[in-house]
């Protein structure tokens, strides 16, 4: 099993896509890897990539605190489970948290509404 989790700081970023680094730890809790967050360079080309490197990790399951609703459906269509925790808990309390189904994220909707994406689509009218 491999857990994502964003990082910033050396904690749970703020919000999933503006991550400085995302971490990519194994059952036992121990960082396999981690990487620079390609999506901070902010264009969806970016996001893409972000989603392509969690895949390519094969990761089961991606704690985040908070994420944008487009993002959260893309991550559950790709069969990746997301579990919701706190930036205020360590890193090791957010491994063990994350197989509590109680915080997992299963429905896009459950993810913040994206106002550029928004702005984007009234635009075309």
């Amino acid at each position: 099993m491999i857990i994502a989790i964003p990082m910033s700081r050396g904690r749970l970023a703020g919000h999933f896509t503006k991550a400085q680094r995302i971490g990519f730890f194994n059952e036992y809790h121990h960082l396999v890897t981690s990487f620079d967050n390609p999506a901070l360079a902010g264009s969806c080309s970016a996001k893409k990539a972000m989603l392509t490197l969690i895949k390519e990790q094969k990761v089961d399951i991606v704690m985040v605190q908070n994420i944008g609703e487009r993002m959260l459906g893309k991550l559950l269509d790709a069969g990746i489970s997301v579990s919701q925790g706190d930036s205020a808990l360590g890193i090791e309390q957010l491994l063990t948290s994350c197989s509590d189904i109680n915080l997992r994220l299963v429905n896009a909707s459950e993810g913040r509404a994206s106002l550029n994406h928004l702005k984007k689509g009234l635009l075309q009218w």
